[in-house]
């Protein structure tokens, strides 16, 4: 479990989901990281909000972006069997999988260890069992939607390299009976439907924004149309400049496109150009601009667009 203040973002950490491997990929933006489990690193929502109530006195729960990661149950529920397998749970044998069946995994070790083994969405709801989260990445799309998120929130471009708790593949869902799998569905009833109805889009309509006077970091997709460019500026560039402006046409970043990366760009015969552009600003870019420079003609002519605020899917405006 995280906590930025400054950009008011939660990460509530959910078993066997790659909360590892986030935490390590962002807890430089967060002020508070409970990374192991003594401490609360699973803890649920309602007992975030018990234990930080002080926290949210200067800025309301309702105004944090929070997010998490669900799994498809019978995935979910191999994962925590086979993880259980691993050498150092043999000094805990209430613990261990090993030698056990899932049959009696499901019946006995389940019961008697009822906090690893409750349910992925118990983590993500209020006192009246509501989903009180505003994003569930998808496990089996992780990489594509956690990128998703880090945009979204303006945290850049951060790779999850990371994977400290892998289980052990003791078990598949080839291994699996067709009665173990029902039960497991019917088990994890509300997580199936959660899984299958709220993940990879935003789950809220909340309108999030940082605290203010906290640097936002942007990416801006600049699309150039090469018929609508000057003839020099393909074949004589010395360079283009690229700048982004607020609202007000004030220029709030500039990074010329020059020498490798124009190669690069250049070289393809693609009816559009893609120019990405990340940068921190406070202000936000409403506008980009691209005007290149040749070498024979001086300056060419400018063009302009239109900034396209990063959005997650699921949010107004998002594509289907």
């Amino acid at each position: 479990m995280m906590i930025c203040t400054s950009r008011s973002v939660i990460f509530l950490a959910g078993q066997r989901c790659a909360s590892t491997s986030i935490e390590w990929g962002l807890r430089r933006f967060f002020e508070i990281a409970i990374n192991e489990t003594i401490y609360g690193k699973h803890m649920t929502y309602m007992e975030m909000e018990r234990r930080f109530a002080w926290l949210f006195e200067a800025r309301p729960l309702k105004d944090y972006f929070i997010f998490g990661v669900m799994r498809d149950p019978v995935d979910w529920v191999l994962s925590l069997y086979n993880f259980h397998h691993l050498p150092w749970f043999d000094v805990y044998p209430e613990l261990s999988t090993k030698g056990m069946s899932m049959f009696d995994f499901l019946n006995d070790w389940s019961r008697r260890n009822r906090w690893q083994s409750r349910a992925q969405h118990k983590i993500f709801v209020d006192r009246n069992d509501v989903l009180a989260v505003d994003y569930l990445i998808d496990f089996t799309r992780l990489h594509e939607q956690f990128m998703q998120v880090c945009e979204f929130l303006g945290l850049g471009p951060i790779e999850m390299t990371v994977k400290k708790s892998i289980s052990p593949k003791v078990l598949t869902r080839a291994d699996l009976a067709e009665t173990e799998m029902h039960e497991i569905y019917r088990r994890y009833s509300t997580d199936q439907e959660i899984y299958r109805n709220s993940t990879g889009r935003l789950v809220s309509n909340k309108i999030w924004r940082p605290a203010r006077g906290v640097p936002h970091v942007w990416h801006v997709v600049v699309v150039v149309d090469r018929s609508a460019l000057p003839s020099e500026a393909l074949s004589d560039p010395e360079f283009w400049y690229i700048g982004a402006h607020d609202v007000d046409g004030k220029e709030i970043y500039r990074e010329d496109l020059r020498d490798e990366e124009m190669q690069r760009l250049l070289a393809g015969a693609a009816p559009q150009i893609l120019i990405n552009r990340w940068f921190e600003s406070e202000t936000e870019p409403v506008k980009w601009t691209v005007w290149p420079f040749s070498r024979s003609a001086g300056w060419l002519d400018k063009i302009e667009g239109a900034v396209n605020a990063s959005i997650l899917p699921g949010a107004p405006g998002a594509p289907p």
